[in-house]
Parts: structure tokens; sequence; C-alpha cells
């Protein structure tokens, strides 16, 4: 399996101002498994250090066959957001379809992947509905992804610049799970 690298993952959720992190969630399991590696800059000015750098710290999560998951009850303790954008700061090698993560609750499931940009949303019973762009990212190179899902139409800004991409958001694109759901790092399983 290529590496997939990831340094930042949070969902902003619109309609109240939480801002769910997922790295710092999973942060136990992580720094558990070993699967820390240099992140995008190689010496970055420290927070309330004056004068002082660090490392960034990112995950290879190709270097470990551990499932690593937790409970929609614990990202969204409020419920699975309607409307949200993802920020990711992720490198991804080629030949790799990328899924960073999947939310999934018997009945319906969602993934992201980078390979294309999209998220993938599954019900029991019926066809994938895809929300995405043809932009794919498994290039080797750190990009920084704004993936913004509102009531009608998705955006795709990637690297900090003005949104690149804007379509109609896809008739029956609406994941809601329930609090027992599982979130799991770059799984693919499907309903």
């Amino acid at each position: 399996m290529k590496a997939t690298y990831f340094l930042h993952l949070t969902f902003d959720i619109s309609d109240t101002s939480d801002v769910v992190n997922v790295v710092q969630e999973f942060q136990w399991s992580l720094s558990e498994l070993d699967i820390e590696t240099i992140g995008m800059c190689t010496n970055r000015p420290l927070p309330f250090h004056d004068g002082l750098q660090g490392l960034d710290v990112a995950y290879d999560l190709s270097s470990t066959d551990t499932t690593i998951n937790t409970t929609v009850d614990a990202l969204f303790p409020n419920g699975f957001p309607a409307e949200f954008v993802l920020f990711a700061t992720v490198k991804v090698e080629t030949d790799n379809r990328a899924d960073l993560f999947t939310i999934i609750d018997g009945k319906q499931s969602l993934s992201f992947s980078l390979n294309p940009v999209e998220f993938e949303y599954r019900r029991r019973g019926r066809a994938p509905v895809r929300a995405g762009f043809k932009e794919r990212l498994n290039d080797g190179v750190w990009h920084r992804v704004a993936f913004a899902v509102r009531e009608r139409h998705v955006t795709l800004s990637l690297d900090c610049a003005k949104p690149k991409e804007h379509v109609k958001k896809p008739k029956g694109f609406n994941p809601s799970f329930g609090q027992n759901g599982i979130v799991r790092l770059e799984g693919d399983f499907k309903v």
C-alpha cells in the first residue's frame, strides 16, 4: 500500500461554533502506534514560545494494520452536521486511492477520498452518491484541502487558494448518522 499522511484534520460545523479536531480525538491511538513522521514543515515556529521552533508531526496511516476507530458520539456529540467544512493537510503518494476516513452506522456510510477529492455516500440498497471533484491529490506533495458541504452546494479549495470548484450538491446526499456510528481513519468499508 502506498503512503497516506495527514497532519491536520478538522470539521468546522456551520450551524454552531464547534470545531471537531479529529487528530486530537485520535491522539492517544496515533501516538501509541508509532506512525509519526515529519509533516509539511521541518521547522515551524512554536506558538507562545518566542524564538523556539519544532517539527510538524504527521501520521503515516499506511504504516500500520491497526484499525483506528472512535464513535460518532465522541466526535460529534450534537449529532453529525448537515453542513460543515472539512479542513485537512495531507500528502498522498501516487497510485493510492487515499480514503482518509469512513463513517458507518450499519445503514449508511460516508467516505472521504483524496484521489479523486470526493465524499461518497451510500445507503443500504441504493446506488452510491458522490459529491466531489475530478481533482486528484496523489502526487506525493503536501496539500491543504478545504471541502465545504452546504445546503445546496459543495465547494473545494486547495492549497489556500480561492475556491477552485463549486458544484450543486447531489440529490440524495444527506448523511445523518446515529450516535453509535463508527468513525474509522483510512478505512473503506461499505454498507
